[in-house]
């Protein structure tokens, strides 16, 4: 049983048509361009049990017997199916008699087998495979896949479909080839050297999901390209032949090594509570400028900036995708400035922030985070760039939410700056929560006392201290609640 299982998953692999990316060890590749998304072949188990229960695949089981499939979700053909042998009523070639498999077992999924061409055919020690290309009116349908193959007694044990049934396309070009010098180089960061026709125009399957396939014609070029360093590059092109977008872009050449580039690694000293020593924090998710483009660090504060040829003036932001600091008396989100040399870089923003501005930022990251590990998936109302007011000057001694932000007051009245006081920021934070959540659910949230809880539950589960806001009067003695007596 371990023997069969093991060479079904095997021979399954291997009719996989699949997409051959670069790889650049590691290292993204500027230059390559990609239409897929996210999903990619993530299946997902809702969509492939209401195919399982289609008509035309109870129909296929019916006469075929038991049959494993998973399903392709944009066009609803099966994908990938091997199970119980079916046996071929058509003598000839391999060709001829896996059209008749496909054209007579699958009759219901109205496949294009006229539009099939052999890509391969062959016998094999113990079994036979046939894998075909799609053609629809002369044009190659890019990555558009046929596979039958059979067992030793000329059966079909396994086939695979990522076919197109409905290309529908307008078959004569807008763009002309004069232009595609430009169009196809577009973005590319490297000096172009040539370029050259990688094969005639085809048509491209760009998934749009539920709404199946969008269908354009493309054409395929290399350009040829060289960096700073004289590595050179072969990029595989796929261009709009309406409207001039590039829709796809790979490296054909590998590099041994990876090109030059600047790793950063952010950190700095953060407040938690004014009546002890600041922690250095590791700067997640903070957005870094350099010219136009922009970047944000990752979960660990670090970054990588591939192709830094030489120093390089960048500009961090106490901004991030779920905060954003804005300092009520100039208006303005915190920047820092520094210069950046390929190799590895260590930005320290101890000081270049006032401790305030740092600590709402850093504080809101976490409660964010924090949040989200508690709550559905689903739930995303609070996954913005959720503005952190601190340095507010028009009071002291307090911190509130309402409705769009958190807002903290500065220095003032005995009092040290509110945003210095993490527990207050998950407080402030979790009045957010409140209400979104409830909202989230279908309901309304409007009891005062209950939410004053809640937000304080917020706090203390993070910090684990029962006691809400040590020192915020001033005081190492003062605090707002506590839940210890």
């Amino acid at each position: 049983m371990q023997r069969y299982l093991t060479s079904s998953i095997v021979a399954l692999m291997l009719l996989l048509p699949g997409i051959s990316m670069a790889h650049e060890h590691g290292e993204r590749d500027p230059g390559n361009v990609t239409f897929y998304t996210d999903r990619g072949y993530v299946y997902d188990q809702d969509i492939q049990s209401t195919l399982r229960k289609s008509h035309a695949w109870k129909q296929f089981l019916q006469k075929n017997g038991n049959w494993w499939v998973a399903f392709d979700e944009v066009n609803t053909l099966p994908r990938r199916a091997y199970g119980q042998p079916i046996p071929v009523r058509a003598g000839g070639s391999l060709d001829a008699r896996a059209k008749h498999f496909l054209g007579n077992n699958l009759v219901l999924f109205a496949l294009p087998v006229d539009e099939l061409q052999v890509a391969h055919a062959r016998d094999y020690e113990g079994f036979s495979l046939v894998n075909y290309k799609q053609y629809h009116k002369g044009h190659e349908v890019l990555w558009a896949k046929a596979s039958v193959r059979f067992n030793a007694r000329g059966e079909v044990m396994m086939f695979g479909l990522d076919l197109h049934p409905d290309v529908d396309v307008l078959l004569q070009p807008s763009v002309s080839v004069n232009d595609l010098p430009v169009l196809a180089s577009a973005g590319l960061p490297f000096t172009i050297s040539a370029l050259e026709q990688a094969g005639p125009m085809a048509i491209l399957p760009v998934p749009a999901y539920e709404a199946g396939n969008d269908f354009r014609l493309v054409y395929q070029v290399f350009v040829h390209t060289e960096d700073a360093y004289g590595h050179p590059g072969k990029y595989y092109t796929l261009v709009d032949a309406h409207s001039g977008k590039v829709w796809y872009r790979a490296n054909r050449v590998h590099n041994c090594a990876p090109r030059p580039s600047a790793n950063l690694a952010i950190h700095g000293d953060v407040v938690e509570n004014p009546t002890r020593p600041a922690v250095n924090y590791v700067m997640k998710d903070l957005m870094v400028t350099i010219g136009i483009d922009t970047f944000y660090s990752d979960a660990t504060g670090s970054l990588n900036l591939p192709n830094l040829t030489g120093p390089a003036e960048a500009t961090f932001h106490l901004r991030g995708r779920y905060a954003e600091v804005v300092n009520f008396v100039s208006s303005k989100t915190p920047t820092y400035t520094d210069t950046l040399y390929p190799g590895n870089n260590v930005i320290d923003l101890t000081g270049k922030f006032m401790d305030y501005e740092l600590a709402g930022y850093v504080h809101t990251r976490t409660i964010h985070d924090f949040m989200r590990s508690k709550t559905p998936s689903g739930f995303t109302q609070m996954s913005h760039p959720f503005k952190v007011n601190v340095d507010i000057i028009l009071g002291n001694c307090n911190a509130f939410y309402n409705g769009v932000s958190i807002n903290f007051y500065a220095a003032g009245g005995g009092c040290p700056a509110t945003s210095l006081f993490q527990d207050v920021v998950f407080h402030e934070y979790g009045h957010g929560i409140n209400y979104e959540f409830y909202d989230f659910n279908g309901g309304s949230f409007s009891n005062g006392a209950l939410g004053e809880g809640y937000s304080d539950v917020w706090a203390l589960i993070q910090t684990l201290d029962p006691v809400l806001a040590k020192g915020f009067q001033g005081a190492a003695n003062s605090y707002i609640r506590r839940y210890d007596q």
